[in-house]
């Protein structure tokens, strides 16, 4: 049931991006059956003077919160708007991707418990092709979605993905100390990892946001930042990974997959051999990993 003091502040981190394509997410969130009470839209753009201006016209003109983060990268934009934030919950949309109508209303009526921190939710995924075409699919996590998941299920398979989906009570992002800015990348899984540490994490088995891909061809410099993402989070989450049956297998033949695409083949061959050691009965499965066959 949602409740008339349920206050939900909504921030969306933007770099490098038209105002058009931000103008996409905006309406996405003005079109929602529940209205947030603020959109916050924070400018990492750094020494992009006449984009920024742009973007302070925009907030403006549409009653929106402006706050510029000085080009500090995603996670460290998002804390700027964690910590300009007002309101009960934090719902965070990436700049180019958009919401469903129905997407607060859904999410907001399952904080049904004091002790459920995150909602996530199922959404789809729009591939932009270089022709301008584009083609929507269920969003990667779809095929495993859980209803549910606790901090060991997310050791062993990132259930949640994109920080679109997410709905957040903002006393907890505010003790968790937000994003962790100091990843490459996986920051969002990260967050979602400490959140379910401490907390209850529960999905709406509802299809409730978009997530764009964009053909822009930068396959192996994104590659190499998800490895140096995977293999930070391995150091950080050791001893619990360890705890769980697969887990190390699983991250290890992460780490060899982006490290293959990037190609960074003495990576990729340690972290290969390490997977295949961990759990010899599935090397296979663990090749056919590693090898983005499966």
């Amino acid at each position: 049931m949602v409740r008339d003091f349920d206050t939900i502040s909504v921030v969306i981190p933007t770099c490098g991006r038209t105002v058009e394509t931000l103008s996409r997410a905006v309406k996405s969130v003005k079109a929602q059956q529940y209205a947030p009470q603020e959109i916050i839209v924070v400018d990492d753009n750094k020494n992009n003077f006449l984009l920024s201006q742009e973007l302070q016209k925009f907030c403006a003109l549409n009653q929106l919160k402006y706050i510029s983060s000085g080009g500090c990268g995603g996670g460290g934009a998002r804390n700027c708007g964690i910590t300009n934030a007002t309101c009960k919950y934090v719902a965070f949309l990436d700049d180019d991707d958009e919401w469903l109508p129905n997407k607060l209303k859904v999410q907001l009526g399952l904080f049904t418990s004091s002790s459920i921190g995150l909602v996530y939710s199922r959404g789809y995924t729009v591939k932009v092709n270089a022709d301008g075409t584009k083609t929507q699919t269920a969003y990667v996590t779809d095929k495993y979605y859980k209803t549910a998941v606790s901090y060991r299920d997310l050791l062993t398979r990132n259930y949640i993905g994109t920080t679109t989906q997410l709905l957040v009570k903002r006393d907890i992002l505010l003790h968790l100390n937000g994003f962790d800015a100091t990843l490459p990348s996986r920051q969002d899984y990260d967050l979602c990892l400490r959140v379910a540490k401490e907390y209850d994490c529960v999905g709406a088995d509802q299809y409730l946001f978009r997530h764009y891909i964009h053909n822009c061809g930068q396959i192996t410099s994104s590659a190499h930042s998800n490895m140096k993402g995977y293999q930070l989070l391995l150091s950080k989450y050791k001893d619990d990974i360890r705890k769980v049956p697969d887990s190390h297998r699983k991250f290890c033949y992460r780490i060899a997959r982006c490290a293959r695409k990037a190609h960074i083949y003495s990576t990729f061959i340690e972290f290969l051999l390490l997977a295949l050691a961990d759990n010899p009965l599935y090397a296979c499965e663990t090749l056919y990993k590693c090898f983005g066959l499966i």
